[in-house]
């Protein structure tokens, strides 16, 4: 009997300590998983912090390359005033290069996201936030580069002519595989509303929605021929 009084009491203890051990395991189960929705809280809050602080020095940039184009003429007058101004462009030149591969990255990653989205409106919420916020940021660190590569060959002032040829060339590359990359990840945002099953209220607003992407696709093409015009327009004789 004692031995059986003796096993019936540690099968009770240990069923109360199976039991504790439950109800503390969903106890710090719960106080991780409010740990992690806080953490994740504050990730979000920390990248748009560093989105922000990330475009304000982009917009920063190109307000001070405004600047060394709008007192060109003044500045050119003092060496010292001139030569500091070049190494800034350099920097500008340095960030914008940066923001491109960042933004770029970005972008893609957004698109990406797009063929885990269900239904139309998924798409085009993610359209309108993410992928315009995306697409605006690389744009303007598109015009940064273009502006700071330029200003840079006129601050100083070297006109030989296999640098600005070797500078056309690159710009030009440059600018075209980023387009590339671009209109791939458009074709893929293309193709994953082309997947959606359209009803009713989203049948027209999936045939706009897959315009703007084409319509998007023809402005990129377009774009690089622009730019390239402009860069052999403006390098074609910087002495002048």
């Amino acid at each position: 009997t004692a031995s059986l009084y003796s096993m019936s009491t540690q099968a009770a203890v240990l069923g109360v300590f199976t039991a504790m051990s439950i109800a503390s395991g969903q106890y710090f189960l719960a106080q991780i998983n409010s740990e992690l929705k806080k953490i994740n809280q504050k990730l979000d809050e920390i990248i748009k912090f560093l989105y922000g602080e990330k475009r304000a020095e982009l917009l920063s940039e190109i307000s001070f390359i405004k600047e060394t184009l709008d007192n060109y003429p003044s500045i050119m007058k003092h060496d010292v005033h001139r030569l500091a101004t070049v190494g800034s462009i350099q920097e500008a030149k340095k960030v914008a290069i940066k923001d491109i591969e960042f933004y770029l990255k970005d972008l893609e990653k957004e698109i990406e996201r797009g063929k885990d989205k269900k239904g139309y409106q998924a798409l085009a919420d993610l359209m309108d936030r993410k992928i315009h916020d995306a697409r605006e940021n690389l744009d303007l660190s598109i015009e940064l580069y273009l502006m700071s590569s330029i200003m840079e060959i006129y601050y100083a002032q070297d006109f030989e002519d296999d640098y600005i040829n070797n500078i056309a060339v690159g710009i030009k590359d440059y600018i075209k595989s980023i387009n590339d990359k671009m209109l791939v990840a458009y074709g893929r945002l293309a193709r994953d509303l082309d997947n959606v099953r359209p009803n009713r209220q989203s049948e027209k607003a999936l045939r706009e929605r897959r315009k703007q992407i084409d319509d998007c696709q023809k402005e990129l093409d377009g774009r690089y021929r622009s730019i390239c015009e402009r860069v052999s327009a403006v390098l074609e004789s910087p002495a002048q």
